[in-house]
């Protein structure tokens, strides 16, 4: 069975994630805990990494033509947003301090040296960061990281 690009990408970021953690050199352990496609309650998992797929779209603008009689190959240049929420133990009265950390590993991971996840990703462009909404004496902040991954998706149609 031939694995799509789309899967691909996902699951080289999802063991990616794994390697946060601070025996790697990083400021949390969300990496001992990764989970991709859902998020779950997170107050026994703590911490942890949720890797959500988020829009897929054609970066390029050209036409392939359907000619009759002849198999089509298509080299289609996507852009997906995906989007990395952890959650991560804080001191309550001052949450965005272990946020910033957080936010601060997923960029590292994402951005530095080689992130062509296992030579598929063209690209990866950062996109935004946010702080998730918590209730006052909380000691778990939420945040969240986006990008857009470039990568070919190369389809045959089948005949």
């Amino acid at each position: 069975m031939n694995e799509s690009n789309d899967k691909l990408v996902m699951q080289n970021i999802e063991t990616a994630l794994a390697n946060i953690t601070i025996a790697n050199g990083y400021n949390t352990d969300m990496g001992t805990n990764v989970v991709w496609g859902k998020i779950s309650n997170t107050s026994d998992q703590m911490p942890c990494v949720f890797l959500i797929d988020g829009d897929a779209a054609n970066k390029d603008n050209d036409e392939v033509p359907n000619v009759k009689g002849r198999a089509r190959t298509l080299n289609i240049k996507v852009r997906k947003r995906i989007i990395i929420e952890a959650h991560v133990a804080c001191d309550p009265n001052r949450p965005n301090a272990a946020g910033h950390d957080a936010l601060n590993d997923i960029k590292a991971l994402m951005m530095d040296g080689d992130r062509s996840f296992d030579g598929i990703s063209m690209s990866t462009l950062w996109i935004s960061d946010t702080f998730g909404r918590r209730e006052d004496g909380v000691a778990v902040i939420p945040v969240l990281s986006q990008f857009d991954i470039t990568y070919c998706l190369d389809f045959v149609p089948k005949p």
